[in-house]
C-alpha cells in the first residue's frame, strides 16, 4: 500500500498485524473453491489493475477499493 500511496504523493500508513491475519483467514476460507468473492468484512480488496494513472480514473468505473488505499 505504501508504494501505491507514494506513487501518488500520499504519506505512508503504519503496519497493522490485524489486517494480514484477516486476509490469511479469508484466503483459507476460499482455498478449496478459489471463488472471487468479496469478503464483506471490515477491510477492502484492492483491484489496482483497474486504475488508469494516465487519466486518473477507473477503467469501467470499478476500482473504488484501490482509491481508498491512496485517498488523501
Amino acid at each position: 500500500h505504501n508504494k501505491a500511496r507514494a506513487t501518488v504523493g500520499v504519506g505512508p500508513m503504519p503496519w497493522n498485524n490485524t489486517v494480514p491475519a484477516y486476509a490469511q483467514s479469508y484466503a483459507n476460507k476460499r482455498k478449496n473453491d478459489c471463488a472471487l468473492v468479496h469478503s464483506t468484512g471490515p477491510y477492502g480488496e484492492n483491484p489496482t489493475h483497474l486504475y488508469d494513472y494516465a487519466s486518473n480514473s477507473c477503467k469501467g468505473g470499478d476500482c473504488g477499493h484501490y482509491t481508498q488505499v491512496v485517498w488523501r
